[in-house]
């Protein structure tokens, strides 16, 4: 049996096909054409965003090249920073400095030992300085401050009762023990004034003796530390009288003190208010001129004792040992903010930078 191959015959492309894919080409080609015109049209603006990119980063990495050996810092800011270096034995001062703002562009500029400044890069349009300060705080001793006068002590009417008068005359001595009411940081303090209420006793002929004495087991010492004279003839009935120490004299805030009233020239020398009291302190009594005291604890001469007060300094911060310790440094000179570079110098040196260096 004799097979036959039966051929099939190719068809051809219609006129209307071939208009159709002619159409469609010349509209691909056109695509194609617009596409390559968009890259070739993108590619300076690329290439320049990277030529400011490549900038950046390499003057970004000179400072902070540079900044890593930095021996000192002369003064900072989140803009520029001048700062010391060692070469070859020798120091020199390098500076950078920008003078924009966010936004707007400014070269940043670099100089050495106080010469021109030479610009590193032109239209900068963000340049920022970030410090990174390790501080830490030494056992130095806050300073002691002294104030004005103020009040140390004071028995008067509203904190006694039953008022009396004690004679001072002859071998009688009054005296009143106190130890002062001040605030619990106050270390010492001096006596600048001391009042008392009295009257003349018999003819304004005597003088009284104010004297300061420390005490020991509660009874004044023999000697006085200091002494102030006030006439009889001036004190008033019904009014304070008050006599005044020089300063510079200095009690420890733990001592008791005590007040002495005497006669200078041994004779009457005034009437002293005292009142009933449940103070500790107590009156103070002798008739032997201050040889033999006694202590009437519920008795109180009334007085007033002013003087000044030392203690710490309580607005006083310690001073910080502080060190600079790294810089982020960040470069942009691209109009859209997309260069941005952005490093770190870790100094090795550490630069002291307690005394303000480093401004806001």
């Amino acid at each position: 049996m004799t097979g036959r191959r039966t051929m099939r015959a190719r068809r051809a492309f219609s006129l209307v096909e071939l208009i159709a894919a002619m159409s469609t080409t010349v509209i691909l080609l056109g695509g194609a054409v617009g596409a390559i015109t968009l890259v070739t049209r993108a590619a300076p603006g690329a290439n320049a965003t990277t030529r400011h990119v490549i900038d950046a980063a390499t003057l970004a990495e000179r400072i902070a090249a540079e900044l890593e050996t930095a021996t000192a810092i002369v003064a900072a800011s989140p803009t520029g920073i001048e700062f010391e270096i060692e070469r070859l034995g020798t120091t020199h001062t390098v500076a950078y400095q920008w003078t924009g703002d966010p936004g707007a562009p400014a070269p940043v500029t670099r100089s050495v030992d106080g010469a021109a400044p030479v610009v590193m890069l032109e239209s900068v349009r963000q340049f920022m300085l970030d410090y990174t300060v390790w501080s830490e705080t030494g056992d130095a001793e806050p300073p002691v401050i002294e104030s004005g006068e103020v009040e140390l002590y004071r028995i008067d009417a509203s904190n006694t009762l039953d008022q009396k008068e004690l004679s001072v005359r002859g071998a009688k001595l009054r005296g009143q023990r106190f130890i002062p009411i001040v605030p619990l940081d106050v270390t010492s303090y001096s006596i600048t004034r001391v009042g008392f209420f009295g009257r003349i006793e018999d003819l304004p002929t005597e003088t009284v003796r104010v004297a300061i004495h420390q005490t020991v087991k509660g009874l004044p010492e023999t000697k006085a530390v200091a002494s102030a004279l006030f006439p009889e003839s001036a004190l008033v009935t019904g009014q304070w009288s008050f006599v005044s120490f020089p300063g510079g004299l200095y009690f420890d805030i733990r001592d008791e003190i005590a007040i002495v009233f005497s006669p200078l020239l041994g004779g009457s020398a005034a009437y002293i208010t005292a009142g009933s009291t449940v103070s500790e302190m107590g009156a103070l009594l002798d008739g032997e001129t201050g040889k033999v005291w006694s202590v009437s604890v519920a008795d109180g001469l009334w007085l007033q004792v002013y003087g000044t007060i030392v203690r710490p300094d309580p607005n006083w911060t310690p001073p910080a040992d502080q060190r600079l310790v790294a810089v982020h440094i960040e470069i942009d000179s691209t109009a859209d903010g997309a260069g941005l570079v952005a490093t770190s110098a870790t100094l090795l040196n550490e630069p002291d930078v307690s005394d303000g260096e480093i401004s806001p």
